[in-house]
């Protein structure tokens, strides 16, 4: 096939039209996959992406596993630690996206005195507690960032497992 714009139909999804060379793009960020279905703009029909050669033929198809090979508790604990020391700051930088909310959410949040649980009369005592809207606000901007943070660490790992260079706003932008 050699058109060089192309339509992905991702569950029931369409995006594009896309160039050939942004399918590359997605393919090498796991956007796009074999089992995906692209059709070109001046057809009908679709395929499954394996099948365009300019975009998957540096890769052999997936040999289906049935088990994952079994590694000892010493490969795990070394290769653990060579992603630990390859991607540190990375990784820093991406558990301070929710440790810096946090550490200024329980900054913002109120004093709160426990109550006496032992006894009924101070039960009906509890009062409510208002939270000042800063705190709401770093509590939001807390839940926006947690998912970024975790997505930023895995992509730095997997990165560094798979012997991948990518820049540190790539792996923020895919994390995003």
């Amino acid at each position: 096939m050699e058109n060089n714009t192309w339509i992905v139909r991702v569950q029931g999804k369409e995006y594009g039209p896309v160039s050939t060379e942004a399918l590359r793009e997605w393919k090498l960020e796991g956007r796009l996959i074999r089992e995906n279905e692209i059709r070109s703009v001046e057809e009908n029909r679709w395929i499954a992406a394996g099948e365009l050669s300019e975009v998957f033929s540096d890769e052999p198809p997936p040999i289906p596993q049935l088990a994952a090979q079994p590694k000892s508790w010493r490969q795990i604990f070394r290769e653990t630690i060579r992603i630990y020391r390859a991607g540190f700051w990375r990784l820093i930088l991406f558990g301070l996206l929710s440790a810096v909310p946090i550490f200024f959410l329980q900054s913002t949040f109120p004093n709160v005195a426990l109550p006496d649980l032992t006894s009924v009369q101070s039960l009906s005592a509890v009062q409510p507690i208002s939270l000042p809207p800063l705190s709401i606000g770093i509590f939001i901007v807390l839940l926006a960032l947690w998912p970024v943070s975790v997505a930023g660490m895995q992509i730095v790992a997997d990165d560094i497992f798979r012997e991948r260079t990518r820049s540190f706003g790539d792996q923020f932008l895919l994390a995003l």
